[in-house]
């Protein structure tokens, strides 16, 4: 009797194991969140993440009468996958590397890997312009399948 019993415990252990690793090393979760559950699709497809950086370049093209002043600037794709909704905040820094303002913007569309897109956005104070000493850009995106 006690072979039997240990062979059905093997049994229903070798059984739960197998039930636990797929749901441990799932791709599609994230956070203990099932991801199909939330509607990303394009994870079963295949989309690998992005990895997006902002070049460290930054120009400010226009300042208003009111004292405003667009920039623009150019990320980069350097993930193996497409990205959307790609979001950023640039931060304007004094000599001392402390933030003088930090404005935020979006990119529209699919960015492919490798790609280089310019980004825009309003508006720093003419001060903080003409204060500023370098820039910081943090930025955000979602993977997408490349198609």
């Amino acid at each position: 009797m006690g072979g039997q019993c240990s062979l059905r415990l093997g049994r229903l252990a070798a059984v739960l194991a197998l039930g636990l690793i797929p749901a441990c090393t799932s791709p599609l979760r994230s956070g203990g969140q099932d991801m199909r559950a939330r509607g990303d699709a394009r994870l079963e497809q295949g989309a690998r993440s992005p990895t997006m950086r902002a070049l460290p370049e930054l120009t400010f093209p226009r300042c208003t009468a009111d004292g405003g002043c667009t920039f623009e600037g150019v990320v980069v794709n350097e993930g193996p996958g497409c990205a959307k909704n790609v979001a950023g905040v640039t931060h304007l820094l004094d000599a001392a590397g402390k933030e003088i303002e930090a404005r935020p913007w979006t990119l529209n569309g699919r960015v492919r890997p490798r790609i280089e897109v310019p980004f825009d956005g309003c508006c720093f104070s003419a001060a903080a312009v003409d204060a500023h000493k370098s820039s910081r850009t943090e930025v955000t995106a979602e993977p997408l399948e490349c198609i």
